[in-house]
């Protein structure tokens, strides 16, 4: 079982690129662990390279993946953008697939795709809200997903499930 504390920064340097700093991730990615990444990242100098090893990851919450994401915004100011090391385990690419973090962490980290990179429609995506307009893409695909659950999984007939979305939309909107 991984600790909530991530290894600390580990050094290294190529006549390229100058010097690396290592953050390895636990392998539990979640809000105490995201804290301590904080904390550790704080002590890279703001002008060397970063690369955020997730290969020992094997669970995220979604509290984890977002803040992630603003750990490598706020690499990538006034630098390259970090390198973001993918986890190695089918169950760790499986969570980072689930909340399709490539889409988002494309933006921030430089990385190759992973090869397990199914979802298995467990958790939603990460959606950077931008715009009202980010916002109300974001509930037509929840109540699109929560159609699906309520008619496959619960059993709603089509037209009670149409009804309860109708509320739920509504409701979100405002």
């Amino acid at each position: 079982m991984g600790s909530l504390i991530p290894e600390p920064i580990h050094s290294a340097s190529d006549e390229t690129h100058g010097v690396t700093h290592v953050l390895a991730l636990p392998a539990s990615l979640n809000a105490h662990a995201i804290d301590a990444l904080a904390a550790r990242f704080a002590e890279v100098p703001g002008d060397e390279r970063l690369l955020v090893d997730a290969s020992q990851v094997r669970s995220a919450d979604p509290f984890g993946m977002p803040g992630l994401l603003v750990l490598g915004q706020a690499a990538s100011e006034g630098r390259d953008r970090p390198v973001l090391v993918l986890p190695e385990t089918r169950v760790g690419a499986t969570r980072f697939a689930d909340m399709e973090v490539d889409g988002a962490a494309r933006e921030v980290f430089a990385f190759e795709p992973s090869r397990w990179n199914r979802s298995t429609g467990g958790w939603g995506p990460i959606t950077p809200l931008r715009s009202h307009e980010d916002v109300l893409r974001l509930i037509d695909g929840l109540s699109e997903r929560a159609g699906e659950i309520l008619m496959e999984t619960v059993g709603y007939r089509g037209t009670d499930a149409i009804l309860f979305l109708m509320v739920f939309r509504r409701s979100a909107r405002t």
